[in-house]
């Protein structure tokens, strides 16, 4: 999960929608044959589990890109999803200068 300190957005085209600090992205990762990572992020209120979604948005990550961040949990899959929801956290500081994500 990916949370904010400020308003942000999702996508250099700005004309897509601005979300307030007050959301949480949680995640669903597709990996594909090309090597390429498919970060599908679902946006909901931090009002908890049963909020509805609020957007979505999808990032692809490539292995280099995932492999730049060092991933922590137990077991084997733990470091990799830390790793490339950690990847969607500096994609999303580019795009929003200022803002603070956090990855829980």
């Amino acid at each position: 999960m990916i949370t904010a300190d400020a308003n942000f957005i999702v996508s250099a085209d700005k004309s897509l929608a601005e979300y307030t600090s007050a959301v949480e992205m949680h995640f669903n990762f597709l990996y594909r044959e090309d090597g390429i990572v498919i970060a599908y992020a679902s946006i909901t209120d931090t009002g908890g589990t049963d909020t509805p979604v609020q957007g979505e948005a999808m990032f692809e990550l490539t292995t280099t890109l995932i492999d730049a961040e060092t991933g922590s949990g137990s077991g084997e899959s733990a470091p990799f999803y830390n790793a490339a929801q950690k990847a969607v956290k500096t994609i999303l500081a580019a795009l929003n200068g200022g803002v603070t994500f956090t990855v829980s």
